[in-house]
């Protein structure tokens, strides 16, 4: 068993002191910023039924795990590693989603006794826990989790999982239930993006044949986060098949992985109680000189504990680095923020020149963006987010008053012959109701509405000579069709109005000191966009006055023209094959005339509200709420209470200080690991730090190739400077996102903007070799099926 000192030390082996520089600024980020973007690495441990998982565990991190002989691997175990200035040791169970809810409650108020509380004790833990769910069903497998979470300073922010192992069949005297319990158990943990595979399989066992590999070749298609791992080398006869295919897998020239193999010497039988110490000397005998098997002359970074230790720590720390290009971006954004409110918050005003001056200043800088804002030029960082794109979200929201005014306007449409219509009556002097508001325009046949205008034209009767109606009728019809314009339009004002009221407290948010655009709000601004409403609202009401209130006069008689005088009778017009009566051509010769005129009143009213009311009576004078001219009005105790400070904005200040000091150190750190090892990718141009090369026997040293993905094209590559005056060019032209001056000052102008993503599609691993430097493995073909099987076995 290892010491404690001894898997402190393996452990440490997984993170460089580089690795741990750019996790300590990371962790600090997390906590300090934002927490859930950096998601650590998982060493997922899978493979068959005891091709010896737990062992590659225990050989990793020097933790042990409980053998077989104890009891094998039935659910998932997460040893989860965080970093943390206090240490802790926490244990739980997480229930299975099948379980009842009293399996859970008895599963989630699992704790172990107070003696198991290091990495040490975890064979003791995993026992107790495996007892508990037993005791609960008396399963082979189950979906229940064990996760095993230790807190220390010196560890790495990594997860280790140890899965049971897949199950080729039932004749082994598996349930049917067991083998799909444990393939979707360990599809669950590879499929995870943040994970890296350690497939597992077995010298003594046919390794092409073994479940694993391609079980991860299905979640890993590109296999750019699966290393192989070979273990109980000692296991096969040196000289013969089983080893011979091994060391093709081993040199990746049968199965092909990115991140390669990797060659492991468990325990042998008989030596389970081995220390690690005991264990890595046997280990390192095997693969010594003078032993008498071939896999000696594998690259000695291919070999071994510590060297697989070093190879995962490097993976790892690649891992993590494929990360940073994100995090980077969101830095340099809450940077500009911090940039922002530094400038918005200012320095103290003492007098009241000070003050009045910095009023003026704030009143110019909000004149030039609501000014940018009505006029729809969105270049200021203010109009990023969507929401604060003024003229974008009034044509929005009158592209929306058009439309509902269109479909709902109506009091009443007529149905089709063959469809169905909402009602046989209508009274032309029901009022409006707020229920009518919520409903669709109800929908009569023609005929009925022949009968309900005949009886109308009757009760309107006047001293018109007979067969002629009064065009008081027309009057009536058109006043209750549009008798639900009014609603409509306060409604879409009103909501209109919100969104002006909140760009400009928005843009005032965004020009001047929290306190400071409080005050201004509150005393200037507020009042004054509050009379705006009650003016636009009242303008409305002006516009709509010919249209319930008044006779409607139609100075476009041409257009009404045409819509009167088209072919057809007036029955022809409406579509209808009904009789024609003196009585019934009256009738139809009123709705023609009042859809025509609808129909002209609906354009001339949808385009006055926007012109008059909404630009006429808000727009145009939001420009001016607060200006130089304003402020130069302003008595000395009005400009003292809009810039006096609370005591909250000096600890503001000091506060965002210290933010942006530490933003800026974790910056630095994130920065200088891109700059590192190509660890910056940009379109058309991907470094990748490989520690995987020409599968050779020859050396172990690994080179570092670089891989584009315009290589594997057939494209023209491009340099890091090249990227960038291409991205300079687009901005020159409009088509990219505005430079932040913010981070220009900062010297941030060479990192990548969160506005740009790197290129579409899937990118190479960081491992990926050239396609040149990719061999195959042609195996022999002459040999008989009995040879095969004896070597499968491991038998001369």
């Amino acid at each position: 068993m290892a010491g404690p000192g001894h898997t402190d030390t393996a452990l440490q082996q997984l993170q460089s002191p580089a690795q741990a520089e750019l996790l300590d600024a990371i962790d600090q980020l997390r906590k300090n910023e934002f927490h859930a973007d950096f998601s650590p690495p998982q060493l997922i441990v899978c493979g068959d039924q005891s091709s010896g998982k737990s062992s590659v565990l225990e050989a990793i991190s020097r933790v042990r795990f409980p053998s077989k002989d104890v009891v094998c691997t039935r659910f998932a175990t997460e040893l989860v590693l965080r970093r943390a200035p206090e240490p802790s040791f926490e244990v739980r169970i997480e229930p299975a989603e099948c379980r009842n809810d009293k399996e859970k409650k008895e599963l989630l108020a699992y704790v172990p006794s107070d003696d198991l509380n290091d990495l040490e004790h975890i064979p003791q833990v995993v026992e107790a826990a495996t007892a508990r769910i037993v005791k609960l069903e008396q399963r082979g497998f189950n979906e229940d989790k064990l996760v095993i979470t230790i807190r220390r300073p010196d560890l790495p922010p990594l997860t280790l999982v140890d899965l049971p192992g897949f199950i080729h069949s039932t004749s082994d005297g598996q349930d049917p239930d067991d083998i799909q319990t444990v393939k979707d158990l360990a599809i669950s943990y590879m499929a995870r993006e943040n994970s890296i595979i350690l497939a597992v399989v077995a010298a003594n066992n046919n390794v092409a044949t073994q479940i694993v590999l391609e079980q991860a070749r299905q979640v890993d298609k590109d296999r750019k986060r699966t290393l192989g791992i070979i273990t109980k080398p000692d296991l096969v006869d040196a000289g013969y098949h089983a080893e011979a295919e091994g060391m093709t897998f081993a040199q990746n020239r049968d199965t092909f992985l990115s991140l390669g193999w990797h060659v492991l010497k468990n325990c042998s039988p008989g030596r389970t109680n081995d220390t690690s110490d005991e264990r890595d000397a046997h280990e390192a005998l095997f693969f010594s000189p003078a032993s008498t098997h071939n896999w000696k002359n594998l690259p000695t970074a291919d070999l071994g504990a510590g060297a697989l230790r070093e190879k995962l720590s490097k993976i790892l720390f690649a891992s993590i680095r494929t990360s940073l290009p994100g995090i980077v971006g969101k830095i340099e954004s809450k940077l500009d923020d911090c940039t922002r409110l530094a400038a918005n918050l200012g320095s103290p005003k003492e007098s009241e020149g000070e003050q009045r001056q910095d009023l003026i200043g704030t009143a110019g800088k909000l004149h030039t963006l609501i000014g940018a804002g009505t006029q729809g030029n969105y270049q200021d960082i203010f109009f990023r987010i969507e929401q604060q794109r003024l003229r974008a979200g009034l044509r929005q929201l009158l592209d929306n008053f058009a439309k509902h005014l269109q479909l709902q306007g109506r009091r009443f449409a007529v149905a089709g012959p063959h469809e169905t219509a909402t009602t046989r009556h209508m009274d032309f002097f029901s009022p409006i109701t707020e229920l009518d508001l919520d409903r669709a325009p109800a929908t009569v046949h023609l005929p009925d509405l022949m009968n309900i205008l005949t009886t109308h034209i009757h009760e309107y009767r006047g001293l018109e000579p007979e067969g002629i109606f009064s065009s008081a009728i027309i009057d009536h019809v058109f006043r209750f069709q549009t008798s639900r314009w009014t609603r409509l339009a306060e409604h879409h004002a009103k909501a209109l109005w919100h969104f002006v009221d909140d760009f400009v407290k928005r843009s005032l948010a965004h020009v001047a000191a929290p306190h400071v655009a409080s005050a201004i709000a509150r005393e200037v601004i507020g009042p004054k966009l509050a009379a705006s409403k009650t003016k636009l609202l009242s303008k409305i009401d002006e516009l709509l006055v010919p249209y319930t209130r008044r006779h409607v006069f139609i100075l476009n008689s041409e257009e009404l023209k045409q819509k009167l005088n088209g072919a057809g009778t007036a029955i022809e017009k409406l579509g209808w094959p009904i009789e024609a009566s003196p009585q019934i051509t009256q009738a139809a010769q009123v709705l023609v005339y009042v859809n025509a005129q609808y129909d002209i009143a609906l354009q001339t009213f949808t385009e006055n509200f926007a012109n008059l009311a909404l630009e006429g009576c808000l727009v145009e004078d939001i420009q001016d709420l607060f200006t130089a001219n304003v402020v130069a009005g302003m008595d000395a105790p009005t400009v003292e209470r809009l810039t006096r400070e609370p005591e909250t904005v000096f600890k503001d200040r000091q506060n965002n200080q210290r933010r942006m000091a530490s933003l800026q150190s974790i910056l630095d750190t994130c920065n200088k690991h891109l700059d590192q090892l190509g660890g910056l990718q940009y379109p058309g141009v991907v470094q990748a730090a490989a520690i995987r090369t020409e599968p050779s026997l020859q050396s172990a040293e690994p080179t570092v190739p670089l891989v584009t993905t315009a290589e594997s094209q057939g494209q023209p590559t491009s340099t890091k400077a090249e990227w960038l005056s291409r991205q300079a060019s687009r901005r020159d032209s409009g088509y990219a996102t505005p430079a932040r001056t913010p981070s220009s000052s900062r010297g941030s102008n060479n990192r990548l903007s969160p506005s740009y993503s790197p290129a579409a599609g899937r990118s190479p691993s960081p491992f990926i070799k050239p396609a040149s430097q990719q061999s195959v493995y042609n195996g022999s073909e002459d040999e008989d099926e009995e040879n095969r099987e004896d070597c499968r076995q491991g038998r001369p």
